[in-house]
Formats: C-alpha cells, sequence, structure tokens
C-alpha cells in the first residue's frame, strides 16, 4: 500500500505531465543527436552578492524534466534546451550543480539554465 505523500507526488507528476509541459529539445555537450521532450519551464529570479558584497538580481529559467527522458544520464554543465525559439544552457547555480532533483522519487530534474540566445 502506498502512503499518502507517494499517492500525492504521483498525481502531481501526472498533471503536470497532461496540463503544464512544452515541447522542447535537449542536447548534449558531449554532441549526438537532440531528443525531443516534453518540459516544464519556470522563470527564477534570485539575489546573490557580487564580490564587493552588493545583492545582485539575477533572472534564470529552469526546466523540469522528467529523468527517464535523459535516459538515465544526468544532465551537466553546457547542455543545451531548446525551447520558444530561445536556446537555454544548463548553468551552475552559485557552488551548486546545474540541476537537482524536483521530487523525493528522483523521477523528474529541475534543470538551472540561462539564455543563450536565439535557436538559429
Amino acid at each position: 500500500m502506498s502512503s499518502l505523500l507517494t499517492t500525492g507526488v504521483a498525481w502531481l507528476h501526472a498533471q503536470r505531465r497532461a496540463h503544464l509541459v512544452e515541447a522542447a529539445s535537449y542536447e548534449r555537450l558531449a554532441g549526438g543527436a537532440a531528443i525531443v521532450l516534453d518540459a516544464t519551464p519556470i522563470q527564477v529570479r534570485y539575489q546573490r552578492l557580487d564580490p564587493f558584497g552588493m545583492p545582485v538580481e539575477a533572472q534564470m529559467v529552469d526546466f523540469l524534466i522528467d529523468a527517464a527522458d535523459l535516459a538515465g544520464t544526468d544532465p551537466v554543465a553546457g547542455d543545451v534546451i531548446a525551447y520558444g525559439g530561445r536556446r537555454y544552457e544548463a548553468t551552475p547555480m552559485g557552488d551548486d550543480p546545474c540541476w537537482r532533483w524536483s521530487d523525493s522519487a528522483r523521477t523528474v530534474y529541475r534543470i538551472h539554465t540561462q539564455d543563450a540566445g536565439a535557436d538559429t
């Protein structure tokens, strides 16, 4: 019997897949063919301190992507997600890597990216 939390996470995951995904393509830094997949884009604003201790506001776009869509290979900095006519490069956030798990079951990546320009 599954717990209420496990059931709730599965329900939320299904709702995201049904209503909050858009087509994107994922390109590995190492090369190879782009993977067409469904992704959920999230606008993220954060503050960090510059070398002089002054707060600097920045904006990134995170993408929620099912781990199964990336065939069990973790994202790396420099991977590119093409979405909405733009290219977004996977980028570490501060001292953290370019991704983290979005759920306790480790089925969805949350990939931190920055806008890398128009998709040509």
